[in-house]
Parts: C-alpha cells; structure tokens; sequence
C-alpha cells in the first residue's frame, strides 16, 4: 500500500482510502495510515464499504469533471471521461 501511495503523491493523483475496522490494529499499518496525512473511511462491513467507495468515487467523478470542463469547453464528455481516467491510480 505504501509504495502505491507514493506513486499516487508523485504523480499527482487523486486518493481514495478505506480501512477496515478492527479492535487492534498492526503498528505497521498505523504509521502508514499516519504517514498518509490523509483523512480516511473507517468500515465495518462489507456493505459499509462498497457505500463509501460508491460516494467517493461520485465525489471525485463531479470534481475531476468540473476541473477538466473549466480548463477547455471544446473537449466532448467522452474526451473529458478519458482524461480523468487517465489520472486515477487503483490501489488493492
């Protein structure tokens, strides 16, 4: 997680992160949550998650849109969708 972390931050790409819930954490993962300096969404449950991420991803859809359509109003919605996918690492 760390190392695509930092490919995200290198490049300059938007971040979305979800961690799981659980009573006691590993340290290892705390420091990289710590290093993140990155709010992130707690979960429970599955079902918890794929809303969260499901929000998330409609949130940064409208502000990557809204930023690529305020730098040119030529580029079509396909050519405006490309873009922004262009800019989204997925990190497992």
């Amino acid at each position: 997680m760390n190392a695509e972390w930092l490919r995200a931050k290198k490049l300059k790409k938007p971040t979305l992160v979800f961690v799981k819930s659980v009573r006691k954490r590993d340290p290892e993962v705390d420091d990289v949550l710590d290093a993140l300096n990155k709010k992130y969404a707690a979960f429970n449950a599955i079902d918890d998650l794929k809303q969260s991420v499901k929000s998330a991803l409609e949130q940064t859809l409208i502000v990557g849109i809204r930023s690529l359509s305020s730098k040119s109003s030529t580029l079509s919605i396909k050519e405006t969708l490309r873009d922004l996918a262009s800019t989204i690492i997925v990190c497992a």
